[in-house]
Formats: C-alpha cells, structure tokens, sequence
C-alpha cells in the first residue's frame, strides 16, 4: 500500500490513531503514546481513516440528550440512584436548566 504523507491512519489491533509522516526518506505511520512520539513497526496492520460525519439531531433528540445529562447530573448530585432506565420526562423541571442550555446550543451548532 503506498502511503501519502499527512494521510490519518488508524490502528487495527486497537483503533490507536496515527499519521503518516516523512521518517528518514521514507513514508511511515507516526503515533503517539502518552508523552511518547513512535513509529509503527511495518507488520502493524493499520488502514487509511476518514471520520464518519454526523447527522444533525432534531429539536426534541437534542433537548433529550440534555435532559438525561441533567438527570445523571442530578443523580449524582443528590446521592439518588440513576434510574436509567425510566425515560426521560420532557415535562419535568431541569435540575441545572444552564446546563440543558449548553448542551441544546452545543448540538445545534455541532452539525
């Protein structure tokens, strides 16, 4: 497989991202490693790899979401169980409505 320099790459064995670089005269796939900057061995088995876009979310998915980041935060809060498995109630009051805010704008402008 020919590598073009600056092409992402991910790691098969373990999804470790990489980029190929130029390593003395040569293409190679570059990592990084905690503070460690290492060039993969050429037996590892890596493929080229382009981020999957995301799908604008409606109105009431986006104010879901928030509204379960908030229950979980309230959970965690007030020392109650998280009971994740009872929907969300849209009617209910936010416990952080700040925090619903944020996350609502974050997602609008995310896609």
């Amino acid at each position: 497989m020919t590598l073009a320099l600056g092409t992402p790459m991910l790691r098969l064995d373990d999804g470790k991202p990489g980029l190929v670089e130029d390593v003395g005269g040569e293409p190679r796939i570059v990592y990084h490693d905690r503070a460690d900057r290492l060039i993969a061995g050429k037996q590892e088995k890596w493929v080229p790899y382009a981020p999957v876009p995301t799908s604008r979310l409606r109105p009431e998915e986006m104010r879901e979401v928030a509204l379960e980041a908030d229950r979980a935060l309230r959970a965690i809060e007030r020392h109650e169980p998280r009971r994740w498995w009872q929907p969300v109630d849209e009617k209910a009051t936010p416990h952080d409505q700040g925090l619903v805010e944020v996350i609502v704008a974050y997602l609008a402008e995310r896609a």
